[in-house]
């Protein structure tokens, strides 16, 4: 009898003995698995943070570049509208060039005519004016009318060509300028 007294006490006084230490260890676990969460939601609350400071720094960068970005298609309109000037210059240009062109052939056709005319009547020719061709060429670089023709040509695109590249190069400096 007395080991089953024995045993009821210890069945009945050994779960109140054991129960403290069951309770302790619990909040520990809790203690410690709330810890970890916290220490988690800190690490994100700072990487969060962290991603928000990289976003606005992001905006400030955006900013910049776009307003970067206006000002050089201002500058391009600019120079859209210089280069668009220049065009119609270099075709005035052009023009004027045909158009001296035909006055110099006019003009030199008109002196050879003049000096036929004086020889026809028997006067003599001004000093240093010598009948003939009213080109100043030698003979040696007479070339058949075709030929004439697309040296001219070439010379005079030649010519354009050297001002197009010099006008590019003064834009150019311009726009370094700017």
């Amino acid at each position: 009898m007395r080991r089953a007294w024995r045993l009821g006490l210890l069945l009945a006084v050994g779960p109140a003995l054991l129960a403290p230490a069951a309770l302790a260890q619990a909040p520990k676990r809790e203690g410690a698995e709330i810890g970890d969460k916290q220490r988690d939601l800190h690490q994100a609350q700072k990487r969060l943070l962290e991603e928000r400071q990289k976003a606005a720094e992001a905006r400030k960068r955006e900013a910049g570049v776009l307003s970067e970005l206006e000002a050089i298609d201002q500058r391009l309109m600019d120079k859209r509208r210089q280069v668009a000037a220049l065009d119609g210059r270099l075709r005035r240009a052009q023009a004027d060039i045909g158009e001296l062109q035909g006055e110099i052939g006019r003009l030199q056709s008109e002196n050879a005519a003049l000096k036929q005319a004086l020889l026809d009547r028997g006067l003599p020719l001004p000093g240093g004016v010598t009948p003939g061709a009213p080109s100043a060429r030698a003979p040696q670089d007479e070339k058949p009318s075709g030929e004439a023709e697309v040296d001219r040509v070439m010379s005079l695109v030649e010519r354009v060509w050297r001002r197009l590249i010099e006008m590019m190069a003064n834009l150019q400096r311009d726009l370094n300028k700017t």
